[in-house]
């Protein structure tokens, strides 16, 4: 295998460099999809085979996730890890698309059948590769869903340890934050074939993240304009009713200057040359950025460094400031395209993206606790607020009397803390 320079061996781009064993959970997909035994070939339109040309098609995609998979990262105990591995087996009879699809998900992935390729899509950071504003998308209307229709504190990862005989252990992540905004409640997460304490913890930190801040699923209808875009595709969105003001445009006309480019627009937004930023799709397709550092509003234009390039007439350009109180573009992760009405027409589905995810949840300062903590490791630190003992004498409907020791509890307000389990001795 050709693995990532850290992971010491290196050879050409083609993937494939020496014989070994590896813990790569996209090696461990490819494996399932070419066996032939597990008969996954119908779901993807070829018979009782696997699409062979297809999933050749998109190698060099599954050799990027490997590399992406490979790099090392914090394991939480004052060491490295790679950011995902795969150690298990198939080990009984079950739903093969089922089982595929839960071990992507595991590396935070999707697989997706174009009908050309099986396009693997990992959800790692990346650049934006196009803008999309009310102007470039039918009616001018962004629809709107929820991912997450319930939210939760914390998250209970399962995961195989191996220093448990690889039984199953249960890795508590709570975010302290989120409980005081939701209370105490727990997500159960399951994994497959995950070893790693690490890799359970920051799967656990994965959710939290994107359930605050990559919940929405944005639904639009667009152009040839979007005739390029795939799945996986990361887009700036600019919608006019959530910025409350209309900060996009499309490009009148271009003109050199002495070492810029001067843009005039069919309307310009109230922008401060300095503090905004101007995104556009050049005309090769590419996506650029730049800042303003010239405004003129009785001509309607702007002006950017010439170093980028310029674009075309009809172009839409998107303005925003990462330092200013005004609404950024945001940032939403292709998950399904699909022809419109007519050939002209695309139906978009994108799930929001924040490329703050993984440095979040890699970079963080943590320290993981022994495996296995359902409670938070400092419960003994939690002892009840009070304790009150009452001796009661009740009578019966005989006339005997029966002596009784009432025990009261008061929870001592810590809102992760369920209830207190009582243990005592008595001499009769």
């Amino acid at each position: 295998l050709n693995r990532a320079p850290e992971r010491i061996s290196t050879s050409a781009s083609s993937g494939f460099a020496e014989r070994s064993f590896t813990s790569l959970p996209e090696c461990e997909y490819i494996t399932n999809l070419t066996f032939r035994s597990l008969n996954f070939g119908w779901f993807f339109g070829a018979g009782d085979e696997i699409d062979q040309a297809a999933l050749h098609a998109s190698r060099y995609a599954w050799y990027q996730i490997a590399r992406d998979c490979d790099v090392l990262v914090d394991d939480g105990q004052g060491g490295t890890e790679p950011r995902y591995t795969f150690n298990g087996v198939l080990a009984k009879r079950e739903d093969g698309i089922k089982w595929l699809e839960r071990l992507m998900a595991d590396f935070d992935a999707d697989i997706v059948d174009t009908g050309a390729e099986l396009l693997p899509i990992q959800h790692v950071p990346a650049e934006p590769v196009a803008v999309v504003a009310n102007c470039n998308v039918e009616k001018g209307e962004f629809k709107y869903t929820s991912r997450f229709r319930e939210r939760y504190s914390a998250v209970a990862v399962t995961w195989n340890n191996p220093d448990n005989n690889y039984k199953r252990s249960t890795e508590l992540v709570v975010d302290d934050g989120l409980v005081k905004k939701y209370g105490h409640r727990v997500k159960s997460l399951g994994l497959t074939g995950c070893t790693a304490q690490g890799q359970a913890h920051r799967a656990g930190r994965h959710y939290l993240f994107s359930q605050e801040h990559e919940n929405l699923i944005v639904n639009y209808t667009a152009g040839l304009d979007h005739a390029s875009i795939k799945p996986g595709d990361v887009l700036s969105v600019m919608d006019e009713t959530v910025a409350g003001d209309r900060l996009f445009g499309r490009v009148k006309s271009v003109a050199a200057g002495s070492g810029h480019h001067i843009v005039t627009m069919d309307a310009l937004a109230a922008i401060v040359a300095g503090g905004w930023k101007a995104h556009w799709r050049d005309p090769s397709g590419a996506y650029q950025e730049a800042t303003i550092y010239g405004v003129d509003y009785s001509a309607g234009s702007f002006q950017v460094s010439d170093s980028k390039p310029a674009p075309a007439a009809g172009a839409v350009i998107l303005f925003d400031s990462d330092s200013l109180n005004v609404v950024s573009a945001r940032t939403f992760r292709v998950a399904e395209v699909k022809r419109g009405k007519s050939e002209l027409e695309r139906r978009i589905s994108a799930v929001q993206y924040s490329p703050h995810r993984y440095p979040s949840v890699e970079q963080a300062d943590y320290k993981l606790e022994p495996p296995n903590h359902i409670a938070p490791p400092d419960i003994s630190n939690h002892p009840p607020a009070g304790v009150l003992l009452e001796y009661l004498s009740v009578a019966s409907n005989s006339g005997s009397t029966r002596d009784l020791l009432r025990i009261s509890v008061s929870p001592p307000g810590d809102p992760l803390l369920e209830g207190h389990t009582l243990l005592y001795d008595y001499d009769i």
